[in-house]
């Protein structure tokens, strides 16, 4: 592993450049010695392993998924924390990890993986990426109040799951959680989100699944009318619980 660049930490604080239309926080460094070729670039896609449901065939309940959107608040990219770092110079601390303002709102139904975010960012080694999950504010839009909303068919019927969840996802890369390294190079990231799980019938009995309301759709809500709460909250659980990191 390369050594942590301790001039690059002397700048934490001068984040960001990124893609044209995403909103993001930015701060200044005092350092004013600090040249261009102290950074990097980070790109953070997000993608479902949707496809798994045509490709495997053991799930009896014939699932098919057309949507799957997500709404995230915020993201937040965590410089590995070193004690010897702060003791030696006091000058890196927890408030100068890059972080991005959205709402960011994606579809993750799409044959190529969703760009996210393109950023330009400081050479250093990172531990994490936490994903901060809230429900869209602007009620002109069809995610209004929800997070996470996928629709589709349940054998043959259409389904709508969503839910106003406000979770956090924190991320390490790698089995033995190595270090993401940003050294004036380029890294893209790839987050999946395990849809073909959270929508299995090993996990969950669909066979419980409620028209209460006679409207010829089934609603899974942690709301909805149709009986289907208990359903939606054990997916939401699965989704939050199978999203990994990988280098792309």
């Amino acid at each position: 592993m390369k050594p942590f660049n301790t001039a690059a930490c002397k700048m934490l604080g001068m984040f960001l450049a990124c893609s044209i239309c995403l909103p993001v926080l930015y701060s200044c460094s005092d350092d004013d010695s600090i040249t261009p070729n102290s950074m990097g670039k980070l790109e953070v896609q997000l993608t479902s392993d949707v496809n798994n449901f045509s490709n495997k065939t053991s799930n009896p309940n014939t699932i098919e998924i057309d949507q799957f959107w997500v709404n995230l608040s915020d993201i937040e990219i965590k410089l590995a924390d070193y004690d010897d770092i702060k003791e030696n110079d006091g000058y890196y601390d927890a408030s100068m990890n890059p972080k991005l303002q959205g709402p960011f709102l994606a579809n993750l139904i799409n044959p190529r993986p969703v760009n996210l975010v393109d950023i330009t960012i400081p050479n250093g080694l990172y531990e994490e990426i936490v994903f901060s999950f809230d429900s869209h504010q602007n009620p002109e839009n069809e995610m209004y109040q929800k997070s996470i909303q996928i629709t589709g068919k349940i054998k043959g019927k259409p389904f709508i799951f969503w839910h106003d969840c406000s979770n956090d996802i924190r991320l390490k890369y790698g089995a033995n959680k190595e270090f993401i390294t940003i050294e004036e190079n380029q890294v893209k990231l790839l987050v999946n989100f395990d849809s073909y799980l959270a929508f299995n019938s090993n996990f969950i009995n669909f066979d419980d699944i409620k028209d209460g309301d006679g409207d010829g759709i089934f609603s899974i809500s942690p709301l909805d009318n149709d009986g289907n709460n208990l359903i939606a909250e054990r997916i939401k659980l699965i989704l939050l619980q199978h999203v990994s990191l990988k280098l792309n």
